[in-house]
């Protein structure tokens, strides 16, 4: 039997796909982060799911291409694995 391979975590985000790193733009640093990721989500560009879908597309391609088995989306859509979190746990604000 033969050991299927896959990846977890988040997949490097092209350069073209608007998803701030709040990690190395002030994160929780910021006075109002809650407020900035507002600010960010109101000002997408109009063709924002073609974009995201590019990208988990070619995140997609680059594992298969090295024989990965079960590839995963790369989390392109998330902000990162923490913030993304946090932002659906009740009661938590940064």
């Amino acid at each position: 039997m033969a050991l299927l391979t896959t990846t977890i975590g988040a997949y490097p985000k092209p350069d073209y796909v608007p998803n701030p790193d709040w990690f190395r733009e002030g994160g929780t640093g910021l006075s109002s982060p809650t407020e900035a990721y507002q600010k960010y989500l109101t000002n997408l560009p109009n063709n924002i799911e073609e974009i995201l879908d590019r990208g988990t597309q070619e995140a997609v391609n680059d594992q298969v291409n090295v024989g990965i088995d079960i590839p995963t989306d790369g989390e392109i859509r998330r902000e990162n694995y923490i913030h993304y979190h946090c932002r659906h746990i009740d009661g938590i604000d940064f």
